[in-house]
């Protein structure tokens, strides 16, 4: 009992690592379904929208969520400050990178989706 009890503790000290490894299970198995359920094609289409979705993630903040935890202080135990010119600099670059990546996304793969509304969402 005292085994799970130290598991439990080593565990909840490294939650944010297991949710990234449960949804990168998650995603592998996704594909592993998904591969055998669409077609060809189908499939082809759901690989370049993830791949862009992937891309749109990674660099689509620009670095800027390790600035913000850089530059957040920790007062209290449920209170976090940080400067007011960072949130508005972060929501201007998510808004910027989101549009400027559905134009490109549009521009270069119009053929392939033709409901480029849904990339607003």
């Amino acid at each position: 009992m005292k085994k799970f009890k130290k598991i439990i503790e080593k565990g909840n000290n490294h939650l944010s690592l297991s949710v990234i490894v449960l949804g990168a299970i998650c995603y592998f198995l996704a594909n592993i379904v998904l591969k055998e359920k669409l077609t060809h094609g189908e499939y082809g289409i759901y690989s370049i929208v993830i791949t862009y979705f992937s891309m749109m993630n990674l660099y689509g903040l620009l670095g800027l969520e390790q600035v913000f935890i850089r530059l957040s202080d920790f007062h209290q135990k449920d209170k976090i400050s940080t400067p007011k010119f960072l949130l508005k600099l972060i929501v201007s670059v998510i808004v910027i990178s989101s549009v400027l990546g559905t134009f490109i996304f549009r521009q270069y793969c119009s053929e392939i989706l033709n409901f480029n509304l849904i990339l607003f969402f």
